[in-house]
């Protein structure tokens, strides 16, 4: 739907816009036609806009008539993306486990790598990993 384009909004980088109570800076809100509907109505709604041609383009259209394109789709961004993360991350230290472990150790040494979160309160409730560490202690026993 190339032909029916309308030209999008250009958006300014944050650190050329003057945001102070003195601003000549032009604020465009959408005004936003949609129809009340409820009930069945929604469900033929729904129906048309699920089918494969009908419903693009009555959702095409519908974009267009509230501003969705012209703010939102075809708009141009003056700020250069963001491709690294803000924040360092720092993984843990990865060791390597004993491939020929039986599966028994190989649970019991996952459960050891496992820390149990601090309760932030006085009193929680038990996980199930509370009660299989203790059961692997042998401080509880299932008749306890």
């Amino acid at each position: 739907m190339g032909f029916l384009k309308t030209k999008g909004e250009i958006y300014k980088a944050v650190e050329d816009i003057d945001v102070g109570p003195n601003s000549n800076q032009f604020y465009l809100t959408a005004n936003v036609k949609a129809p009340r509907m409820a009930g069945f109505l929604v469900k033929v709604f729904a129906w048309l806009l699920e089918t494969p041609i009908f419903g693009s383009i009555m959702l095409y259209f519908l974009k267009r008539n509230n501003l969705i394109h012209k703010l939102v789709t075809f708009a141009e961004l003056q700020e250069s993306p963001l491709y690294v993360p803000l924040h360092y991350y720092e993984g843990g230290k990865e060791e390597e486990n004993q491939s020929g472990a039986s599966p028994r150790e190989q649970v019991r040494q996952a459960l050891g790598c496992m820390v149990a979160p601090k309760p932030l309160y006085s009193f929680s409730r038990w996980t199930i990993l509370d009660y299989s560490t203790a059961y692997n202690s042998k401080l509880i026993t299932p008749t306890k």
